[in-house]
């Protein structure tokens, strides 16, 4: 999972990231070690300069132009760097990339294939090109459910890849229309119109749509059909829930930020609360039994724990403006070079 990849290449939206980074302040304190919860215990840690940061086999990478770092949790040190040959982009880089299964994998050009380029991280090898039909728009990569998932977000086109193989293996046209990157939760593949609020789940290994149903009225974005209105739909699934972000974006004025909980069984809205007029950075995350959100600009950068069952704040923490992302048990935020891992304690990682 490539980060701040949800900063979703659409003019209006792009305007406003730009705009907030003159008068936001993105200087980080050195250490964090508390979050305000005597239940969590936080380790930050910094990405090497210039880096990327990747997540995925349940760690950080920290992605170079041509070789990648693995970060030890159990040492709590980078390995030695690996390199890798350098892919080139292919359309809108984010999302571009994924770790799984004990592979770099890269959408990209190289040995003359437009593709997916496999790389074996234990040698620093390119294993396997697999061609693909150049297509508009973002393709975004997933690796779950035993598969990578390539995901066009412009035409809604979703190809399962066998790492067995290295071939596709399947695909479906989930519909025309802008889409949210594919999320892989509860033994499903699932995607969210960004417009329409049209809320998919597919079954990974038939590659039929099983379920899907509207989370909301759909939403204007074009920057040309309606300047200065509009808004989007942003969604997390785990932990058995459904928790959909309606959110209103103008470039000036007040934000309109509404969080919804769904059943995922009657697709029965079963909260419905607003978080106030602020703006959150990413889609919420589900771990450990509560939503959480990251946000800025209106009370300082904050993280919110929200409890699952009443949608009522939880927790306030002085840590915002991040993506959240839950792998391997934990929860992160991640800022550009900067990381924070968050954990019940009991499943902290004790100092040596």
């Amino acid at each position: 999972m490539r980060c701040y990849e949800q900063l979703f290449p659409f003019m209006r939206m792009m305007l406003v990231c730009f705009a907030s980074l003159f008068w936001l302040d993105l200087k980080l304190p050195a250490q964090v070690t508390t979050l305000g919860d005597p239940d969590l215990s936080i380790t930050n840690f910094e990405a090497p300069k210039g880096a990327e940061v990747l997540m995925g086999d349940g760690t950080p990478w920290f992605l170079e132009k041509n070789q990648i770092i693995k970060f030890d949790l159990q040492n709590q040190t980078q390995t030695a760097p690996l390199p890798i040959e350098h892919l080139g982009h292919v359309g809108f880089a984010f999302g571009s990339v994924e770790i799984g299964s004990g592979s770099f994998w890269g959408y990209g050009k190289a040995h003359d294939v437009e593709g997916i380029h496999r790389i074996d991280l234990s040698t620093g090898k390119c294993v396997a090109a697999i061609p693909l039909k150049p297509r508009k728009g973002q393709n975004v990569l997933r690796y779950g459910e035993g598969a990578l998932w390539v995901f066009n977000l412009h035409d809604g086109n979703l190809k399962r890849i066998d790492p067995n193989t290295n071939q596709v293996s399947g695909e479906i046209e989930v519909g025309k229309g802008f889409w949210e990157p594919e999320q892989i939760a509860d033994g499903f593949i699932w995607t969210i119109g960004l417009e329409s609020g049209l809320l998919k789940r597919i079954d990974p290994n038939s590659l039929k749509i099983v379920d899907e149903f509207s989370v909301g009225p759909p939403q204007k974005t074009g920057f040309l059909e309606e300047p200065f209105k509009g808004g989007e739909f942003h969604f997390a699934v785990g932990e058995g829930m459904i928790w959909v972000e309606d959110k209103k974006t103008p470039p000036f004025g007040d934000f309109t930020y509404t969080l919804l909980r769904i059943d995922p069984k009657t697709h029965e809205q079963v909260a419905n609360f607003e978080l106030g007029n602020y703006c959150a950075c990413g889609p919420p995350a589900i771990w450990s039994g509560y939503v959480w959100v990251s946000e800025m600009f209106r009370r300082g950068d904050l993280i919110l724990k929200i409890n699952a069952k009443t949608g009522q704040i939880a927790q306030y923490s002085t840590l915002g403006h991040v993506q959240l992302v839950v792998q391997g048990g934990s929860l992160w935020a991640i800022r550009w070079r900067s990381i924070w891992r968050i954990q019940e304690k009991e499943t902290r990682y004790e100092e040596k």
